[in-house]
């Protein structure tokens, strides 16, 4: 002691530990900011080691040793464009049958959210019919890179300039030119004047008909098979028709036409009076030649009667007015019919 004497103590001696600690940590991007224990890692931390300096609850130096793993959070655009024929188109694990934008959500092997935005375009599958008719002077047939040597209903497989699929149906009609007509319907012998009708029977493959008349004072004109000739006086021709396409025409065919006089008194027609010719809205006919039952007939160039009545005339009622103002401008033909005699006479409409 101090004094010199002999003092024994007892120590009582604690050793406390140091930590050095090892830790593990995996997180995904989207789950920054992150709080370990005390500490908090921001926005734009990335993977790494990280060592945190402490003291034990002896106050003795502890040491953690982070190693963190910061794993991404995907979120990407994607885009496809699809033929109409690709439909439905499998992305993800999902199935999708038209366009649009569409948000996928999934994970990441890491077990991260990721978002796609997928964005899919369609071009369409391309589909066209066409009816050609063509002649058969025309075959064999180019169209779209291929030759066709006969008539028919073709499907043609194409691909557009987007490579998508396309088909064409291809109605092919082939024509001839039409066959020579049959004989002309009609009396080739008349003997007075008048409308008269002709026809033939239709030709196949025929859109048009196209007739002559040899005589030109007949007037007549039709595309069909019908024809209706106005015959003002006596004497002969030929009526002729052909079939026409547009592939050709085919050979004609004739009627020959006789007309002999009649009881057409051509004296007394002289001294009937039209006036005025051409007429607007109305025409007088003055039949002073012409005693007692009269029946007077319009009728157009086809030879449709538009107009029929039955006059008594006599001396002081011999002059006959016609209200026409309702008629289509064009030639027309009176017909005036008077005990047995029958006269025409022709009148212009403006």
């Amino acid at each position: 002691s101090y004094y010199g004497c002999d003092s024994l103590i007892n120590l009582h001696l604690n050793v406390n530990p140091t930590y050095l600690i090892y830790d593990t940590l995996s997180i995904c991007e989207n789950e920054l900011p992150y709080t370990y224990t005390d500490t908090i890692f921001n926005i734009s931390t990335i993977s790494g080691t990280y060592n945190f300096y402490r003291q034990s609850v002896y106050g003795c130096d502890s040491i953690t040793l982070l190693f963190l793993t910061v794993n991404p959070a995907y979120n990407f655009n994607d885009t496809h464009t699809l033929c109409e024929s690709e439909l439905p188109f499998s992305y993800a694990g999902q199935s999708f049958d038209s366009a649009g934008n569409y948000s996928i959500n999934l994970l990441s092997q890491f077990g991260c959210d990721s978002n796609i935005l997928l964005t899919i375009y369609i071009q369409p599958a391309f589909t066209e019919t066409n009816h050609i008719r063509i002649c058969e002077s025309e075959l064999p047939f180019s169209f779209a890179g291929q030759k066709f040597d006969k008539e028919g209903v073709y499907h043609i497989n194409l691909k557009t300039e987007k490579g998508c699929d396309s088909l064409i149906t291809l109605l092919l009609v082939v024509k001839n030119i039409p066959t020579q007509p049959d004989s002309i319907f009609g009396n080739p012998k008349i003997n007075s004047i008048g409308q008269y009708i002709f026809s033939i029977d239709p030709v196949e493959d025929a859109n048009t008909y196209i007739w002559n008349l040899s005589n030109k004072e007949w007037i007549g004109k039709s595309t069909t098979n019908v024809i209706s000739v106005f015959i003002p006086k006596p004497g002969e021709g030929i009526i002729s028709v052909k079939a026409a396409n547009q592939c050709g025409e085919s050979e004609k065919t004739e009627l020959h036409i006789f007309f002999s006089t009649g009881i057409e008194n051509h004296e007394l027609q002289s001294e009937i009076a039209i006036y005025p010719n051409p007429a607007l809205d109305h025409f007088y006919l003055d039949l002073k030649a012409i005693q007692g039952k009269t029946k007077i007939q319009i009728s157009d160039i086809s030879g449709k009667t538009l107009y029929v009545s039955e006059f008594n005339i006599y001396d002081k009622a011999n002059v006959l007015k016609f209200d026409v103002s309702n008629y289509p401008k064009g030639f027309y033909f009176i017909t005036i019919h008077n005990n047995d005699q029958r006269m025409v006479k022709k009148i212009i409409i403006e």
